[in-house]
């Protein structure tokens, strides 16, 4: 069985020795304890027996999201360049009550000094203000609809729709672009972008609001933008956050369960405090 089990959307999860974990004492970075002392936790809720696991998150794919789009287009836009990519992170929060709805609480230990992205909210999907401003409460619902938006798109223009495309980052990119290269220009309440071919009133709804800002690609680009939404990111070694914020980095982790991890650190040296 390998590290990323942990993250899988079965939650497998690895039987980890103290031999094991004691291979990677040396990676963990020390002020994870020191913060710890301090009420600064990284925490997970897994279902698991086992007192400590190993993870990490290769491959992830979101379990509660209808398609993988927004996963994709987070993990590769440029403007997300400088943050951990969603589809290789183990996704996490900085409340002590949220684990509770996915399993047992575990301490999460990250590895080095990985960068951690940090959501504005308690949940990603309430995390993008700019869509609030187009009418949408969430963004699983933007997400939704985009794939809904893309696939129309190819239906009234004759293009073949791969149902997949959520999967492949290039050949999402790809279809954005071609079906920019038929988008009619017009100047109309400002800037929006309408197609030029007959369409229904439904399909009318979806363009609209996503093509607000240049070409479609542009217009994701905005509606996604990190900083426009609160996002920021902080190196583990700078990491002060509590309360309740969605969390997330790359690489390897130790998690130990909560009511455990004080004296699982002891056993393998290392010092959890009183």
């Amino acid at each position: 069985m390998y590290w990323n089990d942990i993250i899988n959307e079965d939650h497998k999860t690895i039987n980890v020795k103290k031999s094991d974990l004691e291979s990677y004492i040396n990676q963990i970075n020390p002020l994870a304890i020191e913060n710890f002392k301090q009420g600064i936790y990284i925490l997970r809720g897994i279902e698991s027996s086992n007192r400590a696991v190993i993870a990490n998150g290769n491959n992830r794919e979101s379990r509660y999201a209808t398609n993988n789009l927004y996963n994709l287009l987070i993990s590769n836009l440029q403007d997300w360049s400088a943050y951990p990519k969603r589809s290789n992170s183990l996704v996490c929060t900085t409340s002590i009550t949220k684990p509770k709805s996915y399993g047992d609480i575990y301490v999460v230990v990250p590895m080095g000094d990985p960068t951690i992205g940090i959501c504005n909210n308690s949940d990603i999907w309430d995390s993008f203000k700019t869509l609030n401003k187009i009418g949408y409460d969430n963004l699983d619902r933007f997400n939704r609809n985009l794939y809904k938006a893309l696939r129309d798109m190819c239906t009234y223009s004759g293009i073949s729709f791969d149902t997949h495309i959520d999967k492949n980052y290039d050949k999402l990119i790809e279809l954005i672009n071609r079906l920019d290269s038929i988008l009619d220009v017009k100047q109309e309440n400002g800037n929006t972008l309408r197609f030029n071919i007959e369409r229904s009133s439904g399909y009318h709804f979806y363009i609209e609001e996503f093509l607000s800002k240049g070409t479609l690609l542009d217009s994701i680009n905005y509606l996604l933008n990190p900083k426009l939404n609160g996002f920021k990111i902080k190196k583990y070694n700078n990491f002060t956050e509590t309360g309740n914020k969605e969390v997330w980095f790359e690489g390897a982790a130790a998690l130990f369960k909560y009511k455990y991890y004080k004296a699982e650190f002891q056993n393998i040296g290392l010092d959890a405090g009183e």
